[in-house]
């Protein structure tokens, strides 16, 4: 794989990893700025093991209130979190593309955000992150942030973690930029949703990693929809955003772009992202197929000694994401129409003998576009880099047989890439 072709690489900032790393020591009782002795380390890989467990092909021998127990906590700080947090980047990212979504730029330097199924304040740490790294906005910015779950110590996290991250960001950011943080937690039963959240509205309301716990016993696509609409018509603003993400396994991402198509078919909802088109998900069209986002990220030397020790492999970030809106806003607003085809790009580059191949979804559906070696010029030369989840503008397909391909004449042009 030449360098074109690498995927993009995202780092965990220092101060959030040892934030991170200060909060695994206390629940492992280890004195503050002590290295972990190898008797913490083989504790830590050992519950690494059985959260991976009970993520994956244990789910039903999983407790309901998991968390609760400090070591199993720690390991997810240590292991999981991490990723997890920068999850949340590219969908936020997104958001900003549009001129006319004001989330972050336009909110009246107050933004108020849901997190639901919250954990331990994990994706309300990767929105903190973000809110931190954002050079466009101008003014300090307060967010008020209520976290919602139905475990206490959970709860717990999720009001520490996000206070100390801000104060830290605070203390380090020039020109007073993070103004103030309030954090308020509620004990929510999913069933009793309006019950919980009284009446309140957000700007942003966030379901990480929430949808398939959830909705754990029960696969109803219909219950996913009606949890998510209740959620958009009673307690997001009018011009607001939801955040949607799942793991990047075939059963939770197809379960999610299900939920898609029925809350499309139901009207009261547009995808923003990461689809530039409103129609049926051409992925489910094979049983065998699904979406996600995939690409490199610079691990921490934790994860790194965790993966040694278990075997596993966290160096690729895999999810799948979910933006939904209901004032009618998407990314296909801001795509060019001037004679060109707009696509996601939905796989890696594939690499062959001769020439190089994609999958992409756009207007046509989901399809696999070819460019032979030899037809390779200044025009279509962009085809070489694109990466998965960008977002591309191509001229000049042409079909031979049930091949689609570009060649020389046509031409591709990254439009976006997060």
């Amino acid at each position: 794989m030449n360098d074109s072709t690498k995927p993009l690489m995202t780092t965990l900032p220092e101060i959030v990893d040892d934030l991170i790393l200060e909060r695994v020591r206390q629940l492992l009782e280890v004195p503050a700025n002590s290295p972990l002795k190898e008797s913490d380390l083989k504790k830590l890989a050992l519950n690494t093991k059985r959260l991976s467990d009970y993520f994956t092909k244990k789910v039903e021998e999983r407790p309901e209130f998991y968390l609760k127990d400090d070591r199993l906590m720690a390991a997810y700080l240590a292991y999981f979190l991490p990723s997890n947090l920068l999850k949340v980047n590219k969908a936020l990212s997104e958001l900003m593309l549009h001129p006319a979504v004001d989330q972050f730029t336009d909110c009246g330097g107050k933004l108020s955000v849901l997190d639901v199924g919250c954990g331990p304040g994990t994706a309300t740490l990767g929105l903190i992150n973000f809110l931190a790294q954002l050079e466009q906005r101008e003014g300090p910015l307060s967010l008020n942030l209520m976290a919602a779950d139905n475990t206490q110590q959970c709860l717990d996290e999720a009001s520490l973690m996000p206070r100390r991250l801000w104060n830290a960001y605070s203390e380090k950011l020039p020109e007073n930029r993070l103004a103030d943080l309030t954090v308020r937690t509620v004990k929510l039963d999913m069933s009793k949703i309006n019950e919980g959240l009284c009446g309140e509205r957000f700007d942003l309301i966030i379901l990480a990693n929430s949808i398939g716990e959830i909705l754990a016993d029960n696969s109803r696509v219909d219950m996913g929809c009606d949890l998510v609409e209740t959620l958009m018509e009673d307690h997001l603003e009018a011009r607001g955003g939801m955040l949607i993400i799942e793991p990047a396994l075939r059963d939770s991402s197809r379960k999610l772009l299900m939920i898609r198509d029925e809350l499309l078919a139901r009207g009261r909802s547009s995808v923003y992202s990461p689809c530039i088109i409103q129609d049926k998900c051409g992925a489910l069209d094979n049983p065998k197929d699904w979406c996600h986002e995939g690409y490199g990220w610079a691990m921490t030397s934790l994860i790194k000694e965790m993966d040694k020790r278990t075997g596993f492999n966290k160096s690729q970030l895999k999810y799948s994401y979910l933006v939904l809106r209901k004032d009618g806003m998407t990314l296909q607003d801001i795509l060019p129409a001037d004679g060109g085809e707009n696509f996601r790009v939905v796989s890696d580059l594939l690499i062959m003998k001769g020439e190089r191949k994609v999958f992409l979804c756009g207007q046509r559906g989901r399809i696999q576009l070819g460019r032979l070696d030899r037809d390779l010029s200044d025009a279509n030369r962009q085809f070489d880099e694109i990466r998965r989840g960008d977002i591309v503008e191509v001229k000049g397909i042409y079909q031979k047989g049930e091949v689609l391909r570009i060649d020389k004449e046509g031409s591709v042009r990254v439009i976006s890439s997060l």
